[in-house]
């Protein structure tokens, strides 16, 4: 998708970021990458569309195994839910928090609070880079937190 995107076919891009989520639910990691090329006008919304049409293609042999929607779908809930603990020997803010794991409490509260404050971080990256005139380069989109002060 990453190399599609730097040779400006997006179609193919797309196409392979709906691969990469049918697959792993971690493709999505990718995605805020389409929302800073958006900001600059080098990408187009309607271009996401694809990425539903690539998860279906992906999903043909399944459905015609006799597997329902919904059981392909719920593997996107299965993989959301899998993990309780917030951190697993990573380097990460849940480092702090990981001797409050068994406190259900408190682990509701990390979570609750957590996702949010990565949604506010992640927007806000996008707009630092927005508004610093980050110019879209090949460089620059294979290192997109590169230029960040």
């Amino acid at each position: 998708a990453l190399y599609f995107i730097i040779s400006d076919r997006p179609w193919f891009s797309m196409m392979f970021v709906g691969f990469a989520l049918a697959t792993k639910l971690q493709g999505i990691f990718i995605i805020p990458l389409f929302g800073y090329l958006w900001l600059k006008k080098g990408f187009k919304l309607y271009w996401l569309a694809i990425i539903p049409l690539a998860m279906f293609i992906v999903y043909i042999p399944s459905l015609c195994g006799g597997m329902s929607f919904k059981t392909i779908f719920n593997q996107y809930t299965g993989q959301a839910g899998e993990y309780k603990n917030a951190n697993y020997n990573s380097g990460s803010l849940y480092v702090i928090f990981s001797q409050y794991n068994s406190d259900k409490t408190m682990r509701a509260s990390v979570d609750y609070f957590g996702i949010p404050l990565c949604l506010i971080v992640l927007i806000g990256t996008i707009l630092i880079l927005f508004y610093k005139k980050v110019e879209i380069t090949k460089v620059n989109i294979i290192f997109f937190l590169q230029k960040i002060p």
